[in-house]
């Protein structure tokens, strides 16, 4: 069994919090998308200056909003534990518990601090970054080999 214990810190807090906000954001504005019609078609109704005061409020809610969350929800989404067994990987947080196979891990970025792991072609799970001072059980030896072939050294998080 391999597991890293405690919350992010550091760079790597930063990290999950500034995906957080991106992924966030991007749902935020497909939601803009989906109702910007909806306005239009209440614009008939009402006078277009009205109308026109709920579309930027709306882009200005899908870009701001994000970062309110991850200032006041604070450590509720960042995994405070993240452990490997029976060839599964589960990451356990205040709100969700989130567990994948370890087959389905398709690359491993070691960032330096830590390690995020990606699962199929786009899917970067936020709850998957495992940061290397918070190992408690195993070693970074054996971490590295169940993931040997797919590990990509020296990546800049994003």
């Amino acid at each position: 069994m391999i597991e890293f214990t405690g919350y992010l810190s550091g760079k790597t807090l930063k990290v999950f919090k500034k995906r957080f906000a991106g992924l966030y954001q991007i749902s935020l504005l497909c939601g803009v998308v989906v109702v910007t019609p909806f306005v239009i078609a209440m614009s008939m109704q009402m006078h277009w200056k009205e109308a026109l005061f709920f579309i930027p409020l709306g882009v200005v809610s899908a870009v701001f909003l994000p970062y309110l969350q991850v200032k006041t929800d604070k450590m509720q989404m960042v995994p405070k534990r993240i452990y490997i067994k029976d060839g599964k990987i589960t990451a356990i947080c205040d709100k969700l518990d989130e567990r994948k196979s370890l087959e389905d891990v398709t690359k491993v970025y070691d960032c330096g601090e830590f390690y995020k792991l990606k699962f199929g072609v786009i899917e970067y799970p936020l709850n998957f970054l495992c940061q290397k001072d918070h190992l408690t059980k195993g070693t970074i030896e054996e971490f590295e080999a169940l993931f040997e072939g797919k590990i990509i050294r020296n990546c800049k998080p994003r």
